[in-house]
C-alpha cells in the first residue's frame, strides 16, 4: 500500500517538473518579447529555476532513498496527464487535470514571488 507521504513526494516531483518547463518557457518568450529591460525578468526567474532545479535534486534523492520511481508522462487528452509510477514495488497511476495543474502551478509562482 501507498503512504500518503509517498503520494505528495511524488505529486510534489511532478509539480517541480512543470514548474520547470514553465519557467523556462517563460525565459524564452522574455527572450522574444519587446520588453525594454530583459534582464530584471530574466534574473528572477533564472534565480527560480535554479531554486526548483535544487529543490528537484533533494527530492529525488529521497526518492531514489525510498524506492519510489516516477516514469514518464502521458496526455491522454486535452484534459487529463497521467504519470505512473511504483513506490516499494507497488504499482500506481495518477492522472490530473489540466485545470488542476495550471491552478496549482499559479499557486507555486505565488508563493516563490
Amino acid at each position: 500500500m501507498i503512504q500518503e507521504k509517498d503520494k505528495k513526494l511524488v505529486y510534489d516531483l511532478i509539480y517541480l517538473d512543470l514548474l520547470i518547463e514553465v519557467l523556462e518557457r517563460d525565459l524564452k518568450a522574455i527572450d522574444l518579447s519587446s520588453i525594454k529591460f530583459k534582464s530584471p525578468y530574466k534574473k528572477k526567474i533564472e534565480s527560480l529555476i535554479k531554486e526548483a532545479l535544487h529543490d528537484r535534486k533533494e527530492k529525488r534523492q529521497v526518492m531514489r532513498k525510498q524506492g519510489i520511481k516516477i516514469f514518464e508522462r502521458k496526455v491522454i487528452d486535452e484534459e487529463f496527464i497521467e504519470w505512473e509510477y511504483v513506490v516499494k514495488g507497488y504499482e500506481a497511476v495518477q492522472r490530473i487535470w489540466t485545470a488542476a495543474i495550471r491552478k496549482r502551478l499559479q499557486e507555486i509562482l505565488t508563493e516563490k514571488l
